[in-house]
């Protein structure tokens, strides 16, 4: 099972290449296609840990901008 930015990654990347339906876009990541589609994979992993990556940080980011707008919690008297 992939993850989602690896879905993603490699949708992206067949459409970009001229792919049309889901036989050729499974056809264009297998990596079984000689040393061209193994580069192809190996990029397409990276591409995808990336986005997996950019994901955290703006997820970081939006929940330290939420708690920066609460504020501090007050105590109860």
């Amino acid at each position: 099972m992939h993850s989602l930015p690896t879905v993603l990654a490699i949708a992206a990347g067949a459409v970009l290449g001229g792919m049309c339906g889901y036989k050729a876009v499974a056809d264009w990541a297998n990596p079984d296609h000689g040393i061209g589609g193994f580069k192809r994979y190996v990029a397409l992993a990276v591409v995808a840990r990336n986005l997996q990556r950019l994901g955290a940080v703006l997820r970081g980011q939006e929940a330290e901008a939420a708690r920066r707008k609460r504020g501090p919690y007050k105590k109860a008297a």
